[in-house]
C-alpha cells in the first residue's frame, strides 16, 4: 500500500509503503510533523491498523523526508532497519549537518552568490532539523549493501544507489522483479544533493556523475515495477532512464552554450537556466547546475578561472 505523506519541498508528497503481513512494516516514514502523523494514522486506520501496530521501519536513506519519523516509531517499539552508512550519519548527525551546510555555503560564497540567496538557503536548511527524531541504539537493526532483508513475505537484496545521495540504497526482489527505488529512480530526474564526499572530507561528492553511473547499473536490472520515493509506481524503467539521461545531456549542453556566449558565473547560469522557478525554490536547480558543471569539467569542455576572488568558468 503506497501512502503519500505531505512534503511540499521539491515534491508535494513523499511515498511510504505499508506491508501488513507477516510483520506490519513501513518502507521509509516521512517527516516528523503533526500533519504527517495525522495523514499516516488515517491511512493505516483505513486498513484496520494503528500507528502502534508498525513493528518494522526500513529506511532507504537518511534524508529527513524518508527518516524523520523513525524515532517516533522506535518510541512505540518498532525496529528501525537502516544501512551501516545511514547509522554512521545518525551517530554523527549534528557534525554531519554542520559540515554539509558549511560545504554548501562555501560553494555559494566561492561562486559569488549574494548574501540574500545564501541566507535564504541557510534558513531553509535549518528549518528541516526539527522534522527528524533520534533513533535509540536498541531499536536499530543494521544491514549492508549486498545483504538480503525480509520485507513482507520475501527477501529483498540491498542495492547501492549513489546519485541523489551517496548514502542511499534500494531494495530489489529478484523473483517478482519489484524495486523499491527510493530517490534513485523517480518520475522526474532525481536532484543530486550537494554534500561531502565523506563525512569529514570537506570535498564535495560529484552527485550527477554518480547518478549517471548508477543509471547504467539500474538500466541493466530486470525490473517489473518500480515503487519510487515520490510519484506513482511505474513500469519500463529503461525508457524512463533513457529519457532522463537524454535530458541531462541536453541541459548540460545548454549550460555550455551559455558559458560560450559569455555567462561565466554560477549565479548567472542559475538565473538563465531556472528563470521560471522563483529564487526561493532554486535549491534543486543549483544542485543540478553544479552537476552539469561537473560533467563539463570531466569532459574538459570548460575550465575554472578566478576573477576578483570569484570562481568562474570559461570554455576550452
Amino acid at each position: 500500500m503506497r501512502i503519500e505523506l505531505p512534503l511540499n519541498i521539491s515534491y508535494p508528497t513523499v511515498n511510504v509503503y505499508f506491508i501488513p503481513e507477516p510483520v506490519p512494516t513501513l518502507i521509509d516514514c516521512g517527516l516528523h510533523t503533526a500533519e504527517t502523523i495525522s495523514v499516516l494514522e488515517v491511512a493505516l486506520q483505513a486498513k484496520g491498523f494503528r500507528l502502534a501496530d508498525i513493528l518494522k521501519v526500513v529506511i532507504t536513506h537518511p534524508h529527513v523526508d524518508h527518516i524523520g519519523l523513525a524515532g517516533f516509531f522506535a518510541e512505540k517499539g518498532a525496529e528501525i532497519w537502516i544501512s551501516d552508512m545511514a547509522a554512521d550519519w545518525m551517530d554523527n548527525r549534528e557534525p554531519a549537518r554542520r559540515d554539509t551546510l558549511e560545504l554548501l555555503l562555501n560553494l555559494m560564497r566561492e561562486h559569488g552568490f549574494d548574501q540574500a540567496f545564501i541566507h535564504m538557503t541557510e534558513r531553509f536548511y535549518h528549518g528541516l532539523a526539527p522534522m527528524f527524531t533520534e533513533i535509540p541504539d536498541a531499536n536499530r537493526r543494521l544491514f549492508r549493501v549486498g545483504d538480503m532483508i525480509e520485507i513482507g513475505h520475501s527477501p529483498y537484496e540491498v542495492l547501492a544507489a549513489p546519485g541523489h545521495t551517496n548514502l542511499q540504497v534500494c531494495f530489489y526482489q529478484p523473483t517478482t522483479r519489484r524495486l523499491f527505488s527510493a530517490d534513485m529512480l523517480l518520475p522526474k530526474t532525481p536532484v543530486p544533493v550537494i554534500e561531502p564526499m565523506h563525512r569529514t572530507s570537506g570535498t564535495r561528492y560529484p552527485g550527477l556523475p554518480a547518478l549517471l553511473k548508477s543509471y547504467r547499473v539500474y538500466r541493466d536490472l530486470d525490473v517489473s515495477v518500480v515503487y519510487p520515493g515520490h510519484g506513482e509506481p511505474f513500469e519500463n524503467h529503461r525508457g524512463l532512464i533513457d529519457a532522463q539521461v537524454s535530458r541531462i545531456q541536453r541541459r548540460k549542453l545548454e549550460c555550455l552554450t551559455l558559458i560560450r556566449s559569455g555567462n561565466h558565473t554560477l549565479p548567472g547560469l542559475l538565473e538563465d537556466m531556472y528563470r521560471t522557478i522563483p529564487p526561493n525554490a532554486r535549491a534543486g536547480g543549483l544542485a543540478m547546475l553544479v552537476g552539469y558543471i561537473d560533467l563539463l569539467l570531466d569532459e574538459d569542455l570548460i575550465q575554472p578561472v578566478y576573477k576578483n576572488g570569484i570562481r568562474r568558468f570559461e570554455s576550452n
